[in-house]
């Protein structure tokens, strides 16, 4: 890993103390899920791997939750078209189809993905359906990506 690369713990205490608390409770249930995929009488993962396991499961979210996001407000803009209205706004954040503020969930999350730089995890991501799934996708498919 270069250099310049942060660690799984340097990233999470530059976490916003909301989302580091998030993150740590991640960990609890991805152990969970870890031992019904593997068994109870499976050696333990190392903490490297667990740690990594435990960012990509919190990537995988906070795109989901920054994709729904932006469903939510190009919904909430059709809704306001279908009542004949072209905008709405909550605050001084005007929403309108297409607009800057509409997208900027999606943006956001292509951006996150990007940031993860590495072709094989975008790809277990958009290939699992579910946290379940995302675990058992990184357990048996990142091998050769983590160690």
């Amino acid at each position: 890993m270069p250099d310049d690369v942060p660690s799984v713990s340097q990233i999470v205490r530059q976490l916003p103390p909301s989302f580091r608390g998030r993150f740590n409770s991640l960990g609890q249930y991805v152990q969970g899920v870890i031992r019904e995929i593997r068994g109870n009488d499976a050696p333990p993962l190392s903490a490297k791997r667990l740690r990594f396991i435990q960012l990509m499961v919190f990537i995988y979210l906070l795109n989901r939750y920054l994709e729904e996001g932006t469903k939510a407000a190009e919904r909430a803009v059709e809704i306001s078209n279908e009542l004949g209205f072209e905008s709405f706004s909550i605050g001084r954040t005007v929403f309108s189809k297409d607009n800057e503020n509409t997208m900027l969930g999606r943006r956001l999350a292509k951006e996150l993905l990007s940031s993860v730089n590495e072709p094989a995890l975008i790809a277990i991501f958009q290939q699992s359906n579910s946290v379940r799934s995302l675990v058992r996708n990184l357990l048996f498919k990142t091998r050769l990506i983590n160690g």
